[in-house]
């Protein structure tokens, strides 16, 4: 980076090319954004693979009460957009994501 001089007198990097990052001097680091896409991915999976089982549980049965907070809930619309938004490419990259989502939608 080369530096400038401002009105002002003080010295700035100046930036090159475009970038869209509002942080400077930061590169971006692949392995930590996979490292941290998959562990959400993986804690995605849990909760739907918990909430699937919750559903298909043969000791309990869900009232009307549970039926409507669970059509009120975040969790039709996270369904919806999960399929909504990935490729069969997407989907093949995340298969255990996807395969817990397509397991919840069957179980309901």
């Amino acid at each position: 980076m080369k530096s400038v001089k401002n009105d002002d007198g003080k010295t700035k990097a100046k930036r090159s090319g475009v970038g869209y990052s509002s942080k400077q001097g930061e590169t971006f680091n692949v392995t930590a954004y996979l490292e941290n896409k998959k562990t959400r991915n993986d804690q995605i999976k849990i909760l739907v693979d918990i909430c699937c089982n919750f559903f298909t549980s043969k000791e309990w049965t869900a009232d009307k009460e549970v039926l409507q907070i669970i059509l009120e809930s975040s969790l039709l619309p996270l369904l919806e957009s999960a399929f909504r938004n990935g490729s069969w490419l997407d989907m093949a990259k995340e298969a255990p994501v996807y395969h817990s989502y397509m397991g919840k939608s069957n179980c309901c």
